[in-house]
């Protein structure tokens, strides 16, 4: 009787590379299905800014009316821009016409219902920014039937919220560009102004407050 005399790793080594070569091959393709699932989810904020220049607030007459003929184009294409607020920057040292310019400029924003934040510039001349922030939301699973995840249970959303958490999300875009301030705690106001009647800083409390 004979026997091979061919080592046994000689034999493995090809059966493995065959194994893991299939074992690859699967795992591509079960990530190819599931490359849309089980990737991060978020919302896209995309911000925007729109700037007009003034020639100069201390111009001739017919400069300003040139320049109040462009603002009013201008106000009436940032009137339908979503989500928008409005900065006006005006110099800080003005003379007397470029002052009541720059009030005229203000009540005619207010009177388009535009508001504006007012910024002061050292240098330069008067501008109006309009920024404008605008959100869309990613492409959710579908939340009425369970998914399967890469380890053949139910598939995790990867930070994508409940379709209503999304829409109150979207609802603001402001408030994720720059998050509101946080008020004080619902019930501190009553809880300090026991404190206050306690030590005797409080002649009475506030009965609404305490009530609540």
């Amino acid at each position: 009787m004979t026997f091979d005399k061919t080592p046994a790793r000689a034999i493995l080594l090809p059966l493995l590379a065959v194994a893991l070569f299939g074992a690859l091959a699967g795992c591509a393709e079960n990530g190819d299905i599931y490359a849309g699932l089980e990737t991060p989810k978020r919302i896209a904020i995309d911000r925007d800014m729109h700037r007009f220049e003034f020639g100069g607030l201390d111009g001739t007459e017919a400069d300003w009316r040139r320049d109040r003929a462009r603002l009013d184009a201008f106000i009436a294409a940032a009137r339908d821009l979503p989500n928008r607020s409005l900065t006006l920057y005006l110099p800080s040292v003005m003379n007397r016409r470029e002052e009541a310019r720059a009030v005229k400029l203000v009540a005619a924003l207010e009177n388009e219902g535009l508001a504006p934040l007012i910024g002061e510039l050292r240098a330069g001349n008067a501008h109006l920014d309009v920024r404008t922030v605008t959100t869309s939301v990613p492409a959710c699973p579908d939340y009425s039937r369970t998914r399967i995840g890469h380890a053949n249970g139910p598939g995790s959303n990867f930070g994508c919220a409940t379709l209503a958490n999304l829409a109150a999300m979207v609802a603001e875009p402001s408030d994720l560009d720059a998050p509101k301030e946080a008020g004080p705690p619902r019930g501190e106001a009553a809880w300090r102004d026991a404190e206050r009647h306690r030590k005797g800083e409080r002649a009475e409390l506030d009965r609404e407050q305490v009530l609540n």
